[in-house]
């Protein structure tokens, strides 16, 4: 994969190129704004609030010359030319691996990513005596600890994308709690929330599960 300043200096190039790969121009856009993807091939870039439809061929990689125009003409009235520096700092993803009895957020998804511990406040060890029981009740549920999840949104404010990942959905799955108190009481950070992954989380290691976060978004970029 070419760098994005490569990516950049690619659009602007004359005479104006063929060669430019889809997941070289969306990892660009992904750095410097945002980027929405539907089923059928089309993808609404964002940079500095305005936003423009293209419409990515499934049949190959690459971008054609008018779409590469298009997408010139888009950058240059956003602000951008060949020269304009690319902000190479990463941009703030969170990884968050929720259980009812703890969540480990990642502030990466890169190899050697140390998480931050988070525990709902448990006075009367309902938690403590519920993972010690699963076992023979599986299907059990913990009372919903709001205060457990307003912790954790505040933690996640800033992020730009959010990926989160749980043992499970419905009622018994503190990953869907979340979601859905994010989605009622912080909308605006659960605009960034780009996955939800189910997974066995007690079996995995920490190493595994960024692995699997890092899939997740190679997918996403290959989408």
């Amino acid at each position: 994969m070419q760098t994005y300043q490569n990516t950049l200096e690619g659009v602007f190039q004359n005479p104006i190129s063929s060669e430019l790969e889809w997941h070289d121009i969306i990892a660009l856009i992904e750095q410097i704004g945002t980027v929405k993807t539907k089923n059928n091939g089309q993808l609404t870039f964002t940079v500095n609030g305005t936003p423009r439809i293209f419409h990515r061929s499934k049949d190959k990689d690459t971008s054609d010359r008018p779409q590469v125009r298009a997408l010139r003409e888009f950058l240059e009235s956003v602000g951008f030319n060949q020269n304009s520096p690319v902000d190479t700092a990463s941009k703030l993803r969170l990884l968050v691996v929720i259980s009812q009895h703890e969540t480990l957020i990642f502030r990466s998804e890169e190899k050697g990513a140390v998480p931050e511990h988070l525990h709902p406040f448990d006075p009367h060890g309902t938690l403590r005596q519920l993972k010690h029981t699963r076992g023979n009740n599986a299907g059990a549920r913990a009372p919903e600890n709001l205060t457990y999840y307003e912790t954790i949104s505040k933690t996640l404010t800033g992020a730009e994308e959010i990926l989160l990942m749980g043992n499970g959905t419905g009622a018994s799955s503190a990953m869907t709690h979340l979601k859905d108190y994010l989605e009622t009481h912080h909308k605006d950070t659960a605009t960034h929330l780009v996955g939800a992954l189910t997974v066995d989380i007690e079996a995995l290691t920490e190493g595994q599960l960024l692995q699997e976060a890092r899939a997740f978004y190679h997918r996403r970029l290959d989408s």
